[in-house]
């Protein structure tokens, strides 16, 4: 896996789909020690992580991964079997640039290579964080039609099978969001998730809880 994960972001690092030849901080994943079998996608690497060339992933320490990294230690599942990845994978350097392309048209054109992550990965269960994460697993997987019809935020805690991968979108973890979906809720909403991990990571012996 660690050689598709470095083929994904040479793959990002090429791309001018969405900023041209600007200048562009791409993404680097963090790689498991193991086969990871849970990709989480939020909205876009924290810029900060971009900005120093820090790989995305658990171990990051702005507000927004800390408090996620809690969420899943709280669920039981363990670190390693935990990529991290986004709806949008570069940002340009310049902030001004990142302005004139919208969210909607970022995240369209970076769903071949959320694809390609998950192509990479294999993962068993994908966690979209958000609206925008949740667009972007919908781009990504046009021919599935399980996910055309799931919405934010109506879509949030529902398990969704889509061919050989299960779906659980959540809220993302920010600031903001928190004031929406509470810690104690999201707790909660992880919790969920950690009993689905716990079926997965047994074998899938019997039916999936919910």
């Amino acid at each position: 896996m660690r050689q598709q994960l470095a083929r994904v972001e040479a793959e990002v690092a090429l791309c001018r789909r969405c900023f041209g030849n600007e200048p562009r901080c791409p993404v680097r994943l963090e790689r498991p020690p193991g086969r990871a079998r849970v990709l989480v996608l939020g909205e876009r690497p924290p810029r900060a992580t971009l900005d120093a060339e820090g790989r995305l992933g658990l171990s990051a320490t702005d507000a927004t991964t800390r408090f996620l990294a809690e969420l899943v230690k709280a669920a039981g599942i363990p670190r390693g079997e935990v990529i991290l990845g986004a709806a949008t994978l570069c940002a340009p350097r310049d902030r001004e640039v990142e302005r004139l392309v919208p969210l909607p048209v970022r995240i369209r054109e970076c769903s071949g290579h959320v694809r390609e992550l998950a192509r990479a990965v294999q993962p068993r269960l994908i966690v979209p964080l958000g609206a925008a994460a949740l667009r972007s697993v919908r781009a990504a997987f046009p021919e599935q039609a399980p996910l055309a019809r799931l919405r934010f935020p109506s879509a949030v805690g529902r398990t969704v099978v889509a061919g050989a991968v299960f779906f659980h979108p959540l809220y993302h973890p920010s600031g903001r969001a928190r004031l929406a979906r509470p810690p104690d809720q999201q707790h909660r909403d992880w919790h969920r998730v950690g009993m689905l991990w716990e079926w997965i990571a047994s074998g899938e012996a019997g039916p999936a809880p919910g």
